[in-house]
């Protein structure tokens, strides 16, 4: 079952100014330079998986994700990590896989795991209700990434973990050289305009962990 998820008066106009277009349902949709309306959406997305998923359930395994946690995918997109999680918190725990488009996720059956339409932004997110909060390659998407690690902190119950998988370009910047450089360095200058990706998620990631009680 997908469900939508209310969206937070108090952040309404923040997500218009922030560049987004309404989808079908009144859910709040950024100016994605891919979205999941993509044909090749779900390709991209295999792709990403098959680059990242092996290290993410390392990380998420050696952080402790365990039987009977209460966990939530934030950007959960063809929804691999999510589906992975299930697999960790058996039924005694539960995953939510939030997406603000969630058409590939609409093949998730298992029961201990519930699809939720959401924006990141301005939904509501339960506080306090988790124990263990993860988002991948989301936070370079969204222009008001300080707001959203504010609120996916606050989802977390006390001695909750928050694990962000983020790009960072520094190392290319400080490595590469040639026409690869140059190649990242017009990428990163296109991705710098407007609503699109950004590289540099490193300021608003630090501000979250320094946070008290966040691990």
């Amino acid at each position: 079952m997908i469900l939508p998820v209310p969206t937070d008066p108090a952040s309404a106009g923040e997500t218009h100014a922030a560049g987004h277009d309404e989808l079908s349902g009144g859910i709040l949709a950024a100016s994605y330079v891919v979205p999941n309306s993509w044909e090749h959406a779900r390709r991209r997305l295999e792709l990403l998986e098959a680059c990242y998923d092996a290290a993410s359930f390392r990380r998420a395994s050696a952080l402790g994700v365990r039987e009977g946690w209460r966990c939530l995918d934030a950007g959960a997109g063809h929804g691999s990590f999510a589906r992975w999680l299930g697999s960790q918190v058996g039924p005694a725990g539960s995953v939510i896989a939030a997406d603000l488009d969630t058409r590939l996720l609409a093949d998730i059956t298992e029961p201990n795991i519930e699809v939720r339409q959401m924006d990141l932004v301005g939904s509501q997110l339960p506080a306090g209700e988790f124990d263990f909060v993860h988002t991948r390659l989301v936070l370079m998407h969204i222009p008001a990434r300080e707001q959203v690690l504010g609120r996916l902190s606050a989802a977390l119950r006390p001695g909750g973990i928050l694990m962000i998988e983020e790009q960072d370009g520094f190392p290319v910047l400080a490595t590469a050289t040639g026409a690869y450089r140059q190649a990242w360095l017009a990428f990163i200058r296109t991705c710098r305009g407007g609503n699109r990706p950004r590289l540099d998620a490193r300021p608003a990631v630090a501000a979250a962990s320094a946070r008290p009680g966040q691990h």
